[in-house]
């Protein structure tokens, strides 16, 4: 477990492999960041996020030893990617071989990266997409309950997906 209080940046490092990897904010009401120091050796159980937790990859991986387990992401808290290899899409660093994706209505998933795809598979919080580079909608659907936000210089690219916008009340599709 990773836990650090609020404004703390923490490195999780590659070895060894895991067995459940959890991210938590100490005193959990402001950010603290936990970034990847390189690719993961693995992860044998679930990779939880906690409110107020920052998860950012880098573009490293953080995948599933094999298939199986959930990867959770809490409300107010923030995933950011910006890889574009070894993910669970053809060029992104999602975490890959988790059988459950838990994503909260209220958290974020940022994808930051040059020449990424936005991965389908994950049911949505919020999605920003930020820095240069475009990022590409995946072949499916892609499901958002929160906004969907394209900050500049970040460029969008429809490709041959779907966005649908899911979130039971009103929604934000800013910037695309």
């Amino acid at each position: 477990q990773y836990d650090a209080p609020n404004g703390t940046t923490q490195t999780i490092f590659a070895t060894p492999v895991y067995g459940n990897l959890v991210l938590t904010n100490k005193t959990g009401t402001a950010n603290a960041t936990k970034n990847l120091s390189a690719n993961l050796t693995g992860i044998a159980g679930n990779l939880t996020v906690a409110t107020y937790t920052t998860f950012d990859q880098l573009t490293f991986t953080s995948n599933r030893t094999a298939a199986g387990g959930t990867f959770s992401l809490a409300a107010n808290a923030f995933h950011r990617i910006s890889g574009t290899t070894g993910g669970a899409c053809a060029t992104n660093n999602y975490p890959a071989n988790f059988s459950n994706l838990s994503i909260d209505v209220a958290s974020t998933t940022e994808y930051y990266g040059s020449g990424q795809d936005i991965c389908s598979a994950p049911l949505y919080g919020n999605l920003t997409l930020s820095s240069a580079g475009t990022k590409t909608a995946s072949s499916g659907t892609t499901r958002i309950r929160g906004n969907f936000v394209n900050n500049a210089p970040s460029v969008f690219a429809h490709g041959n997906g779907t966005i649908s916008m899911e979130g039971s009340g009103n929604q934000n599709f800013a910037g695309v």
